[in-house]
């Protein structure tokens, strides 16, 4: 029929047509590879470079090593959120690809360090040792964030894999000498720094663990004295111990006497004498908790004393600690003390403190008291004052206070103090402090 073209024209038509389109439509922009962004990085334009990445990534790119140099530059900018999703993409997508996993699992441990992650941290240092047993700075990783913890079996197991796998390193040595400082074992701690530093003589991690070594102590000693004068002189004298027995306990013991006579008829029968014996356990980097057990006399009454004074560092700048008290009179009077604390640390030396204390005998006696103080250090010397109010039967109670100290080396330090309480019972107190530390 005049007018139809037949299926083998159509088909004609069509191809030319098809062809004409292709040849006159602009090309479709090529997609960029892993090799251009070698490239921009290779010329130094890491701007450049990492918009490449994005768009790889966004494009569902299979290819991990895209998601590892994103997530690399990612945390060189701070990025850490972002980065941390760039290396999981990576893992999502490198399942079967044993060392890039590692890789990326790796990378990924150290940006939840750097983000303050740690229990994120060690999984991925874990998962990265499933993917390369050998994988030496994922096994490292995961020995420094264990002894970050206070795990320090862990942390010492994993280093000395480490350190036997690869002895020609440094860094397990150091770590391995982390672990013994803490545990106070100094002449170990030594010998492992002074390994890593033959390896690499500028290792600073192990040069400033040997540094600290010499800083370390196990015992310290306060002996105090001092008088007091209200209606004549009285002196004050007292002996306080702490034993750093391991990283996690501390012990301590202390006795204090008051009321000695300094001058004829100055004592008024009040000579009192306190013991104390307790322990402070570390639970973690962050909690710590206390038990005390004291004993009070003087010439007419004595009492037992029991306290539990836990502690918490909720941030770098802020620490809180409480105590409970319960005490238990000769007579069988019992009184209960309760106390709330918080340390704000400042930067430039700066420290302050504030605390609430209430007290009650459960019978007719109770009391409220607050106390603040400001510690400025200047080494080697420190200035600290403070003040306090406390609301007592009799009347009311303030104290203003004063102190300086020296550190005169880095095991002895010395201290005055001066305070003045004003009103129910008007005193003036002088205090005078020697710390050896060994």
């Amino acid at each position: 029929m005049r007018g139809t073209l037949t299926a083998p024209a159509a088909a004609l038509v069509v191809l030319l047509w098809t062809t004409i389109a292709a040849a006159t439509s602009p090309a479709e922009p090529a997609r960029p590879s892993i090799d251009d962004v070698y490239t921009q990085l290779a010329e130094g334009d890491k701007v450049t470079a990492y918009e490449l990445l994005v768009t790889m990534a966004e494009a569902a790119s299979d290819e991990p090593r895209v998601y590892l140099l994103k997530g690399t530059m990612e945390r060189e900018r701070r990025e850490l959120s972002a980065a941390v999703d760039s290396f999981a993409a990576g893992l999502a997508v490198s399942d079967s690809r044993t060392s890039d996993a590692a890789a990326l699992a790796y990378e990924l441990g150290v940006t939840k360090s750097w983000a303050s992650d740690l229990d994120g941290a060690a999984a991925a240092f874990q998962q990265a040792l499933r993917h390369d047993p050998a994988h030496y700075v994922a096994r490292v990783g995961l020995a420094r964030v264990l002894n970050w913890r206070g795990r320090l079996e862990g942390a010492e197991r994993h280093a000395s894999t480490a350190a036997a796998n690869e002895p020609g390193r440094p860094d397990a040595h150091a770590i391995l000498g982390h672990v013994d400082s803490a545990r106070l074992s100094t002449d170990a701690a030594r010998a492992h720094y002074e390994q890593a530093l033959a390896l690499a003589a500028d290792h600073a991690e192990a040069a400033a663990g040997l540094a600290r070594l010499d800083e370390l102590t196990r015992h310290t000693v306060t002996l105090t004295g001092g008088a007091q004068q209200s209606t004549g002189w009285q002196g004050t004298g007292g002996v306080a111990y702490r034993f750093q027995a391991s990283r996690a306990v501390e012990l301590a013991a202390s006795y204090r006497a008051a009321g000695l006579e300094l001058a004829e008829g100055a004592v008024d029968g009040t000579v009192s004498h306190q013991a104390t014996a307790g322990a402070r356990l570390r639970l973690s980097d962050a909690a710590s908790v206390g038990a005390t057990y004291g004993y009070v006399t003087s010439s007419d009454t004595s009492q037992h004393r029991v306290s539990v004074d836990p502690a918490w560092r909720v941030a770098e700048w802020l620490a809180l600690d409480a105590t409970l008290r319960a005490d238990l009179g000769q007579d069988g009077d019992v009184g209960v003390l309760g106390r709330l604390g918080a340390v704000f640390i400042v930067d430039g030396g700066l420290t302050v403190g504030g605390q609430v204390f209430h007290y009650d005998d459960l019978d007719t006696f109770s009391s409220t008291a607050v106390a603040g103080y400001a510690r400025y250090e200047l080494a080697p010397v420190w200035l600290k004052a403070g003040a306090s109010h406390a609301w007592l039967p009799a009347g009311g109670l303030t104290t203003v206070n004063g102190e300086v100290g020296v550190q005169l080396s880095r095991r002895f330090s010395v201290s005055v103090a001066v305070g003045q309480h004003l009103g129910a019972f008007e005193r003036l107190e002088l205090n005078a402090a020697l710390t050896a530390r060994f």
